[in-house]
């Protein structure tokens, strides 16, 4: 029982030093955070501040007034407060108010520190951009007039958007030069093929309108010939060629053999005195 009893007494006293720890630690109070060794609460160092009571170990970083961008300072920061800031007239804010640019409408002047309205003839839609020049209507002409913040609207173009019957219609170079010649060539392409086609069969005899059919018939024959072509060499014509030259040879060898021999006897008989 006493190992159990001083077991107990141990967690007991481990609970009670946590719950010491979590809810007995001090809070620091604005302008001071606590020291990571000692527990304790410490100012906040320069350029640093906190502005609620805290236990944290840490002070948050003074912010900026980008004065390039358009802000301006208005409170310096302390340990209790961050840094204030304004954007500067005509500008608005871009992240913030440490960081401004040019509102629509206007843009950077040359020392880029300043915003200036956008001057006559241009536009700014967007803020943060520069200014563009309006739209040229030309012959079109300008429905609605721009403005630094607008753009001009035109009137639609002359062949859609007034009626036909002003003479003015008459001189615009893209509706009305365009139409005679499209009308004027469309019928041309039809009428060649159709002219052509009717001299070829005026031209043309009944029953020759192709020569296939009598290649097709032609053709059965001669491949026929040319697949047997073989066959007839081998049985017909080279037997033949052989009996003709047998037959050509043995004719002819024989009367030479026996007119040399009468010719030869004849001289032997003549050579003898015989008669």
């Amino acid at each position: 029982m006493g190992f159990l009893q001083e077991k107990v007494l141990c967690c007991l006293m481990w609970i009670c030093v946590c719950l010491k720890g979590n809810y007995g630690e001090h809070i620091c109070k604005a302008g001071e955070m606590k020291e990571h060794n000692s527990g304790n609460c410490i100012p906040c160092l320069d350029l640093q501040y906190q502005s609620t009571p805290n236990k944290e170990s840490f002070c948050r970083t003074c912010g900026t007034c980008f004065e390039e961008m358009g802000s301006e300072l208005i409170s310096k920061c302390t340990k209790t407060a961050n840094t204030k800031c304004q954007c500067r007239k005509g500008f608005v804010p871009k992240r913030g108010s440490s960081s401004c640019k040019c509102d629509k409408g206007s843009e950077l002047d040359d020392t880029r520190k300043n915003c200036r309205r956008c001057p006559a003839g241009y536009f700014n839609t967007e803020a943060g951009k520069k200014c563009t020049p309006w739209t040229d209507c030309g012959k079109q002409g300008v429905k609605t007039n721009g403005s630094h913040q607008q753009n001009v609207v035109c009137h639609e173009g002359p062949w859609t958007s007034a009626p036909a019957r002003e003479g003015k219609h008459l001189s615009a170079p893209v509706a009305v030069p365009m139409t005679p010649p499209l009308t004027a060539t469309t019928p041309t392409p039809p009428a060649f093929p159709f002219t052509t086609s009717v001299s070829i069969r005026t031209t043309r005899p009944p029953g020759h309108n192709s020569g296939f059919p009598g290649y097709t018939i032609a053709v059965p024959p001669v491949l026929l010939l040319i697949l047997l072509s073989p066959i007839i060499c081998k049985k017909l014509i080279i037997p033949f060629i052989q009996n003709y030259k047998k037959k050509a040879d043995t004719p002819c060898r024989r009367p030479v053999e026996e007119s040399g021999d009468s010719s030869r006897s004849s001289l032997v008989k003549s050579s003898l005195g015989q008669p």
